[in-house]
């Protein structure tokens, strides 16, 4: 299913060692943590994306979490709706944060090269 969703470029990062770890690309399995793939109801989260959600935490639909940025913090590439195809930082729990920080995934995974572990997680604007 997420080969028709996600773009060849993010599924070509994840097979490069240097791009997947703490504070870099989660691995697939990771991309609805802390959830469980069983768990995840898949017609929700092929919904329309909502960048104005007031949910505190959770799964949010037509998005994944791509990288872990730590304390319940996460970057999130958007696949449905009008904001598609953008990365989004969700810093909703603790802090009430759901904002666009970069225009494209090319864009997102170049700086994540550029700027690499434990420095892309720390900008809240990559465009």
């Amino acid at each position: 299913m997420w080969k028709e969703i996600i773009p060849t470029s993010l599924f070509q990062a994840l097979n490069d060692p240097r791009m997947v770890g703490d504070y870099k690309l989660s691995p697939q399995e990771e991309w609805f943590q802390p959830y469980e793939i069983e768990e995840v109801d898949t017609a929700e989260v092929l919904d329309s994306f909502d960048g104005r959600s007031t949910t505190s935490e959770g799964i949010l639909s037509g998005a994944i979490r791509i990288c872990n940025t730590g304390c319940e913090g996460y970057h999130i590439y958007v696949f449905s709706g009008p904001e598609a195809g953008s990365i989004w930082s969700d810093q909703r729990y603790p802090f009430g944060r759901l904002s666009k920080i970069c225009p494209s995934l090319d864009v997102y995974l170049a700086n994540l090269k550029k700027f690499g572990a434990g420095h892309i997680a720390q900008y809240e604007d990559l465009s």
